[in-house]
């Protein structure tokens, strides 16, 4: 009887830490992230500058197109929303309903207030939150990163094989 007791001990002990390790837990940096934020322009990049200088190298004919609908779509978000459950992701801006994506990285269709169309999807990776939109004509890549103030710094990425180079610039927020 006496040996039983260890063997049982041990048999619930690792049933409990078998249990905990499989247990769905949200990633570590998006519960991190899950709150509210507001714009430090300040600390920011200047996009419209970022993207006048991205898009140098253009041909003059295309450039002034490229540059007026890169502005249209990268306006610098005010305010950011990013919530995290055990099965999704929702990143918000600016009072928007957010864009709600598996936590599994899944694609999903999603709908911009314009009625463009993008392949979306959200993954935890490198400490951050990497969030993807894909369009026919190129990609923008929202790189969310914890900041040890207890702010968030998002990195943009902006890909088309109509630009010279991507577009790359960041901006800083402090919660709210």
């Amino acid at each position: 009887m006496c040996r039983s007791r260890p063997l049982s001990r041990f048999l619930a002990v690792t049933g409990l830490l078998l249990a905990a390790a499989s247990a769905p837990l949200a990633p570590a940096a998006a519960q991190e992230l899950a709150g509210n934020y507001v714009l430090l322009a300040d600390q920011s990049d200047d996009v419209a500058r970022v993207i006048e200088k991205g898009t140098a190298g253009m041909n003059f004919l295309f450039r002034p197109i490229a540059r007026s609908r890169l502005k249209k779509t990268n306006q610098p978000y005010l305010t950011v929303e990013i919530q995290r459950t055990d099965s999704t992701y929702g990143i918000g801006s600016d009072g928007d309903d957010p864009v709600v994506t598996p936590a599994s990285g899944e694609v999903i269709k999603w709908r911009r207030k314009d009625g463009e169309v993008f392949d979306v999807n959200t993954v935890e990776t490198e400490g951050g939150v990497r969030q993807t939109f894909t369009a026919d004509d190129g990609s923008r890549e929202n790189f969310w990163l914890p900041q040890a103030d207890g702010g968030l710094e998002l990195q943009v990425t902006i890909r088309s094989g109509k630009l010279p180079e991507p577009i790359r610039y960041r901006m800083i927020y402090r919660r709210s």
